[in-house]
């Protein structure tokens, strides 16, 4: 993706390039998401006509002329909402691995010092009955979110209507955050072993969280400004 300047305002446009004409450089150093690879990549004195070229701001309303090729709801769907559905779900997902794993650790942990079990103190109990209500609150706002994009009526979502699914991704993944956060706390200096899934679970909802599409306090003043009647600014709905 990138900024083409027509009139003198700039507009977001997604480009196809032949994958020999790139270069993708090894940049991706990461303390999350290791495995997603988003290297950088670059292109250089590469002319890319029209016919490869698309609005990213369409893409984000789901009126992309591409968008209207095939009949399943997937290849229709607005940009953001879409991306929701192909992130959120991991994200959950994640937070209930780190729930089962958290789990078998309590069960299993013992003081090296102390020798007493974890699994007998009030402290990890409650930790744990956390993570699990947790978990199912996450579940719970997930499923609905995923059977209201599919089942949607023809057309396009409206931008209330996109600006809402935006805030339930966004909720839903600091729910996670915080729930898997909360964890790490009780997990012990073992815990952030490389060999520990509970390690990885923590950093990868962390990094994935900071995304922009997952900012909570932007979804949420956005959804806000819509509330109040007032000018929206943000462009990623």
């Amino acid at each position: 993706m990138g900024v083409v300047i027509d009139d003198g305002a700039p507009a977001p446009t997604l480009f196809m390039i032949p994958r020999e004409e790139t270069e993708v450089l090894d940049t991706w150093y990461i303390a999350g998401m290791r495995g997603t690879g988003s290297n950088d990549v670059r292109v250089e004195q590469v002319f890319v006509p029209e016919y490869r070229a698309a609005s990213f701001l369409d893409a984000l309303t789901g009126t992309a002329e591409g968008q209207q090729l095939h009949p399943n709801t997937m290849y229709q769907l607005p940009f953001v909402p879409f991306t929701m559905c192909e992130v959120v779900p991991v994200v959950v997902g994640a937070l209930r691995g780190a729930t089962e794993a958290f789990t078998v650790r309590t069960a299993e942990r013992q003081g090296a010092l102390s020798l007493e079990k974890a699994a007998g103190k009030q402290a990890a109990q409650i930790r744990l009955g956390r993570a699990i209500a947790s978990a199912d609150a996450a579940e719970t706002l997930l499923q609905p979110y995923i059977d209201r994009i599919l089942a949607r009526p023809q057309g396009h979502l409206d931008p209330a209507e996109r600006a809402e699914m935006k805030l339930k991704g966004s909720f839903s993944t600091s729910l996670c955050r915080d729930a898997v956060n909360d964890i790490a706390r009780d997990i012990g200096g073992d815990g952030f072993r490389d060999h520990s899934p509970l390690q990885r679970f923590f950093r990868d909802i962390n990094v994935v969280a900071v995304h922009a599409f997952l900012d909570l306090d932007t979804a949420s003043e956005t959804l806000g400004r819509m509330a109040l009647q007032l000018p929206v600014e943000d462009r990623l709905i």
